[in-house]
């Protein structure tokens, strides 16, 4: 096998069979989660999500994808594997401000100066505060709609309405489903 047999044989495993056969280990995972206790369906124009409210929280609802919500989540890989969190996030950004204090090729004004443009991405890393409409997961989107503030709901989310056959970075794989823990803190309607 020659140098271009090997790339053509490569690009045909990461392009098209990776991407299958994780859609098809996603589609028997989901069909597991639909028969644990408690779980339920919500069937959208795109595909079936599985949920299980956690907490109801209150009448306080979405009603529109304008919306804004504040909220915190973690997310999993159908194989159990952490990907990230408000938290993880929020975390993150603490560590840059670490870094950024040790710096002391820096000027004392510039330091603070981004020690508080940091620090205001912490709150907003930890506690998001965005229209719905501007959260990158379609089922997560759609869940967070089935709880009123305060509630929390895990959903376990088809490839389609998460990250699809792209995959996300190196954590989520091509065609890969999600189980996503969602707690809505508050919810304020468009105006």
């Amino acid at each position: 096998i020659d140098a271009m047999q090997m790339g053509a044989a490569l690009s045909n495993y990461f392009q098209n069979v990776m991407p299958e056969y994780s859609k098809q280990l996603s589609a028997e995972w989901l069909k597991e989660v639909s028969q644990r206790k408690g779980v339920e369906m919500f069937v959208t124009d795109k595909d079936t999500i599985y949920y299980r409210i956690d907490a109801a929280g209150s009448d306080e609802r979405i009603t529109s994808n304008r919306d804004t919500v504040s909220f915190h989540f973690k997310a999993y890989t159908r194989r159990g594997s952490f990907v990230e969190s408000t938290a993880d996030r929020a975390n993150q950004v603490r560590e840059q401000i670490a870094k950024v204090k040790e710096d002391k090729s820096l000027a004392e004004d510039a330091r603070q100066s981004r020690i508080d443009q940091l620090t205001e991405q912490v709150a907003a890393a930890e506690t998001p505060n965005i229209p719905l409409a501007q959260f990158r997961l379609p089922g997560a989107i759609e869940g967070m709609k089935l709880v009123g503030e305060g509630g929390q709901i895990t959903l376990w989310i088809p490839a389609n309405m998460a990250y699809g056959v792209r995959g996300a970075g190196a954590d989520i794989g091509p065609n890969e489903a999600l189980e996503f823990k969602v707690e809505l803190l508050e919810v304020n309607p468009e105006e």
